[in-house]
């Protein structure tokens, strides 16, 4: 929920597995379904955990186990207060007085700020990591993000994955960031632009915009808004940053994320960059010659 971390224990390889259930067919401390009346909501769910042979005995994965199920089948809302939480956490766990218990146990550890924590909470929105500081392409296009990066980082990662099948589209999504910069469904048919290869889609600047509302600066940076490319030449602190960059001109932008850039200018011919308009990962940017250079607060 929202940027709140929590310290967990490292996963154990003696965890592995569903381990022993209860008479209903529940297992481990988040007490989830490995079969039974409880239904075997393990096997539904470990293909996204970030070690699959880790069990719900396992307290890291347990964790996770528990907010994909709140994603996957209970309805709950990404990147949203607490709060809003109820209603999915209420499908979780029928009892009106645990509902209560999570959300002000969840919003006792936001207001202890946050901490480091053992294996990124990133896979249980489904975005694969690998291990060390830089983010890595996969064949298919989509980039998994560095386990050792923050989570913000983890997150604009997985901001550039939902949008890298749209088409180019000159102008669009810029405008109407409720649903264009929208980090579940995002839609650029809500401000189409020129729709030249076919669709709606985004441009340079609409995509790098995303991707910087994918960590949480849709606000503090952007204020708001989905920023051109001129805009985005003042945006953040000047010069490059350690994690993530933004390279910015009158006529193009793009940004740079733990070491592999979201552009919809480059990467021909550079594999696995699949056939695209719009943007997409790639280990080379347009730039830097000629760009500006920004980067967010902090990192």
């Amino acid at each position: 929920m929202g940027v709140t971390r929590i310290r967990l224990a490292r996963p154990s390889p003696a965890l592995a597995g569903p381990g022993v259930a209860n008479c209903c067919g529940a297992s481990g401390p988040m007490q989830i379904g490995i079969g039974g009346a409880s239904t075997d909501n393990y096997d539904k769910l470990r293909r996204f955990l970030s070690d699959p042979a880790l069990g719900p005995h396992d307290p890291t994965t347990a964790v996770q186990l528990a907010a994909l199920y709140l994603l996957k089948f209970a309805g709950a809302p990404t990147g949203q207060p607490i709060d809003s939480y109820r209603a999915a956490i209420l499908g979780y766990n029928h009892d009106p007085a645990y509902v209560d218990r999570v959300l002000a146990d969840a919003h006792a550890y936001q207001g202890a700020g946050t901490a480091a924590v053992g294996a990124s909470c990133s896979a249980a929105w489904g975005t694969p990591l690998v291990t060390g500081a830089r983010a890595r392409i996969l064949p298919s296009g989509d980039a998994a993000a560095p386990a050792d990066a923050p989570v913000v980082v983890q997150d604009m990662i997985a901001a550039g994955n939902r949008i890298n099948h749209f088409a180019y589209s000159f102008g669009g999504a810029h405008g109407n960031p409720a649903q264009t910069m929208n980090q579940t469904n995002p839609d650029p048919g809500a401000v189409p632009g020129n729709e030249e290869n076919g669709g709606p889609g985004y441009d340079c600047s609409s995509a790098t915009s995303y991707v910087l509302w994918g960590g949480g600066f849709g606000q503090s940076l952007l204020g708001g808004g989905v920023w051109d490319s001129t805009e985005l030449e003042s945006v953040g602190l000047p010069g490059p940053g350690k994690w993530v960059t933004i390279y910015a001109t009158g006529g193009h932008a793009y940004i740079e994320v733990a070491g592999i850039y979201f552009d919809t200018a480059a990467g021909y011919g550079n594999p696995p960059n699949p056939p695209s308009t719009g943007p997409r990962w790639s280990t080379v940017g347009t730039g830097p010659a000629g760009f500006v250079v920004r980067h967010p607060p902090g990192l």
